[in-house]
This record gives C-alpha cells, sequence and structure tokens, in this order.
C-alpha cells in the first residue's frame, strides 16, 4: 500500500473460510450491523459502477466509534466475478485526533483445495507504529469478523 508514512507497520491476517467464494461474498455482505462489531455505527453504498459483465465497482462509506475515538472512511471494493476476488481498500476520510493513520486492505479469493471450493481472506494492515498498542483489539475483532461470516454462509 502506498502513500504512507515511514514509521509505518504492516500486520497480516489470514483465514480460510469452509464454503465457496460466492457463499462468502453473501455472508460478508451482511456483516453489518452486528451487536459483537458494535464499533460500526453504519455501512452504505454510496456509489456503484457495472464496469463489464463479469466486474463491478463499489464504494462505501462507513462511520466507527470506540469510546471517544471515532472515524469515517470510505471502502472502495472491486469484486471480479469471473476471477472469484472481492478486494476491498479502507482509506480514513476524517477521524478523531487521536486516532492513529491506518489503512487496509482485504481480500477475499476463491481457491480449490483438493477438489473443495474454499474462500481465502487476506487482511493487511498498514498503519503508523503507535497503534500497536491496540493490536489486539484489531486481532479480536478479526476473530470476530471471520466467526460472524461464518455463521451468515451457514445461513446460505
Amino acid at each position: 500500500m502506498k502513500g504512507s508514512p515511514s514509521d509505518t507497520v504492516e500486520k497480516i491476517n489470514n483465514y480460510t473460510f469452509q464454503f465457496s467464494w460466492p457463499t462468502v461474498v453473501k455472508g460478508l455482505w451482511i456483516k453489518y450491523p452486528n451487536k459483537h462489531l458494535s464499533f460500526v455505527k453504519f455501512n452504505h453504498v454510496i456509489d456503484m459502477e457495472i464496469v463489464d459483465s463479469n466486474t463491478i465497482k463499489i464504494k462505501k462509506l462507513m462511520y466507527s466509534k470506540v469510546g471517544f475515538f471515532f472515524m469515517y472512511s470510505i471502502e472502495d471494493i472491486i469484486i471480479d466475478f469471473k476471477g472469484k476476488s472481492f478486494d476491498m481498500t479502507t482509506s480514513m476520510l476524517k477521524k478523531s485526533k487521536a486516532f492513529p493513520f491506518g489503512k487496509e486492505n482485504c481480500k477475499y479469493m476463491g481457491i480449490d483445495i483438493d477438489g473443495v471450493e474454499k474462500t481465502l481472506y487476506t487482511k493487511r494492515m498498514l498503519t503508523s507504529d503507535t497503534i500497536l498498542k491496540w493490536m489486539n483489539y484489531f486481532q479480536n475483532s478479526f476473530v470476530k469478523g471471520c466467526k460472524i461470516i461464518d455463521e451468515n454462509c451457514k445461513n446460505f
């Protein structure tokens, strides 16, 4: 990820969903609102462009609040149906002064393991080193988010 300060740290998390890519995308799409990730106050589509018969670009506005910290962000999403790829980059628009710098990229890729369709989720978080003290909080939200999507997928 480009355009970041020199004192940045990259944190990478991976998770493999035991569901096909279309099922995981459905489960992801209904992830919010959720009582287990209550810091996300809203997450709404504000723009969509059909690029071609296989690709859609979507822009979502998100508002998050934890205690006195708040953040408005934009999620730029590219869904490639033929390539079984859901790529989302989140950038901050406005934040409370105490909220540290951060940018994340989440990618959901359809994979085949021994003839079984699964989905590999990779989350890259690029942030200033001051956020290291928050890493446990973000790791917990990563795990919670994966569990929520897993549960949603069971309903399809």
